[in-house]
């Protein structure tokens, strides 16, 4: 299945670019626009890499889509059809559409090495036996595979291959599911952007057991980092978890605000102007 989703890709690439470079590029960028619109449409674009930066965050959702699409693409890697990737629904689109996009690049291909001046150009040509006996023989090698394999798999694992989840809803259903505190907090090695709509359950969750994990052992210092500080409502828990007095937080959290940084500023010109 993976072996033949990559000869069909190749082929079709190959065949594009005996017409033309820009024909080759064209066929890449719409396939890789395809994607970003499907992504973009369905609020899907942002990776689950934690980034603070609004920017950064995109920059990096843009790079690891383009690399993801890529490796689906080019090995039909399973686990391209997880959430946080590809998605189930679109991992299946890429395996059944490749066959028929490299059929119509073969019928164009040939209908472009018929002319003689063309086939003598490029130094001879495929005859259409081959072009289309190669590739039928590669598509119906992979559907065959493709289907033998949701037949042998697990059945419980099926549906993941037509599934329409989002990285977002992942998160979500993750969260909720949890049996265990430890198992929640993966939600806040998530960028946040993908649990904003459950962000009030999830400060709930965790002021409401704020005072039992203080005084245990398995809060380690990594769960305390994890924990961003306008979640937590009790400034003195604040401090416990940050181990800083209560001056030297309020100074960071005020510096984050535009009439600290002017009361700053006022403050300097005053002592410079009695100096």
């Amino acid at each position: 299945m993976c072996t033949c989703q990559v000869i069909s890709k190749a082929f079709a690439i190959a065949l594009c670019n005996v017409e033309s470079t820009a024909i080759t590029i064209a066929y890449i960028c719409i396939d890789f626009g395809i994607m970003y619109i499907v992504k973009i449409s369905r609020g899907d674009l942002t990776y689950c890499y934690p980034v603070e930066n609004k920017i950064g965050s995109l920059v990096v959702s843009i790079m690891e889509r383009l690399f993801s699409k890529t490796v689906l693409d080019f090995t039909g890697m399973l686990y391209s059809r997880h959430p946080f990737e590809m998605g189930g629904a679109y991992f299946s689109f890429t395996l059944l559409s490749t066959p028929v996009v490299c059929l119509y690049i073969c019928s164009r291909y040939l209908d472009y090495v018929s002319d003689e001046e063309v086939e003598a150009e490029i130094g001879g040509s495929f005859t259409p036996e081959q072009v289309y006996g190669s590739i039928i023989s590669i598509s119906v090698l992979q559907m065959a595979s493709f289907g033998l394999f949701l037949h042998l798999m697990n059945p419980s694992f099926r549906s993941t291959f037509l599934s329409l989840r989002t990285g977002s809803q992942e998160v979500i259903l993750n969260f909720r599911n949890a049996k265990t505190d430890h198992a929640k907090f993966n939600v806040l090695k998530i960028e946040e952007t993908l649990w904003k709509p459950i962000r009030e359950e999830v400060r709930s969750w965790i002021n409401g057991n704020l005072t039992e994990w203080i005084g245990s052992e398995s809060f380690s210092a990594n769960k305390k980092a994890l924990i961003p500080d306008d979640l937590v409502d009790d400034p003195a828990q604040l401090i416990q978890i940050r181990g800083v007095d209560v001056e030297k937080l309020q100074r960071r959290r005020s510096s984050l605000k535009p009439s600290a940084i002017l009361a700053a500023n006022n403050k300097e010109a005053e002592a410079e102007a009695e100096s």
